[in-house]
């Protein structure tokens, strides 16, 4: 099939990264692992079709290869093996195979930054035979992913993934933009309770160390365009106790938006809504009457990956299954 792109042309990814990428012709592909089995039930339904193609050299993403050697025990020595990925639950999603000629293997273009499975095809479904093998990034080094349970470390989640190009790009949006607070609701005079000079990747709280009272509050964004999905002002009570103020969503727009811009989706608790707006625009709250901003929380707009307070969560980790090591 004729490419759809520019001679010569290299097309990237939305996310960056990839496994692997095939394409579906019209035209049969006799390279394909479909012409090299004769009984095509001893390889996965995927392969079976004669009519793919692998093209991951036409898109930029960081490719490079995979060698492993089996054991004589496994009584593999000549064959094909699978490179799987994790899909959900128990799911392996087949991305590549290759030839095991004495115990040895190659994968070639390969993206990095992935987790994979080496493994057989039997019985309808893959036979995992490695432990995970993670390629990293840029140097190509590959690294066995085997599981010590007698050493133990101590460890903060606050992703269940890494963070995808498009939500680096909201993260990296907020450097730069302050929160303000003010006396006047278009806040000719303002006070900055707390700039931004980090990436978040999560919700960041931070103290303000303001020792001022007032009424009108703001998240500004002079630089960037604006996409949150939650911010938050704290205060303290009679008690010392924090809590978080409410008052009456206000905005100014830098200019004409066509963004989904409903002011209340920074402030209604679901990370699931989203204010944008473009450069210039800020964001905050009408408190009614002038309170003390002890702190302030902020998270991007993401994918939902980040770990949410209120659900359950397992961890696990896997040697040749998932194994539970809590709730």
């Amino acid at each position: 099939m004729k490419s759809g792109f520019p001679a010569n042309v290299v097309v990237p990814l939305a996310d960056g990264f990839s496994s692997n990428v095939f394409r579906h012709t019209y035209a049969i592909n006799k390279n394909s692992l479909f012409w090299q089995i004769a009984d095509k039930r001893k390889i996965p339904p995927f392969f079976r079709n004669p009519c793919i193609k692998n093209v991951s050299d036409q898109y930029t993403f960081d490719m490079h290869s995979i060698t492993y050697d089996t054991t004589p025990e496994l009584e593999i020595k000549n064959g094909i093996a699978y490179l799987a990925v994790f899909g959900y639950g128990d799911n392996l999603r087949k991305v590549a195979y290759t030839n095991i000629v004495d115990n040895k293997m190659k994968f070639d273009h390969i993206g990095s930054g992935i987790v994979y499975l080496i493994c057989t095809y039997k019985n309808e479904e893959l036979i995992p035979f490695s432990h995970p093998v993670v390629l990293r990034d840029s140097s190509g080094t590959i690294e066995i992913l085997k599981p010590d349970t007698i050493n133990r470390q101590k460890m903060i989640l606050t992703r269940k993934c890494k963070v995808s190009l498009q939500m680096l790009e909201f993260a990296e949006a907020m450097k730069g933009a302050r929160f303000e607070d003010s006396e006047n609701p278009e806040f000719k005079q303002s006070d900055t309770l707390y700039e931004i000079k980090d990436t978040p990747f999560f919700l960041v709280e931070k103290e303000t160390g303001s020792k001022r009272t007032y009424r009108y509050v703001r998240y500004i964004s002079p630089q960037n365009s604006i996409h949150l999905a939650e911010i938050e002002f704290w205060s303290k009570d009679e008690k010392n106790q924090d809590i978080r103020l409410t008052g009456t969503p206000i905005v100014h727009f830098g200019s004409d938006s066509l963004m989904d811009s409903k002011p209340e989706y920074a402030f209604d608790n679901n990370i699931r809504t989203n204010f944008n707006a473009p450069s210039g625009s800020w964001i905050g709250l009408d408190l009614k009457q002038p309170a003390l901003i002890t702190q302030v929380k902020y998270l991007p707009r993401n994918n939902f990956n980040v770990i949410e307070v209120g659900n359950e969560y397992e961890l696990m980790y896997y040697n040749y299954g998932w194994k539970l090591l809590g709730v």
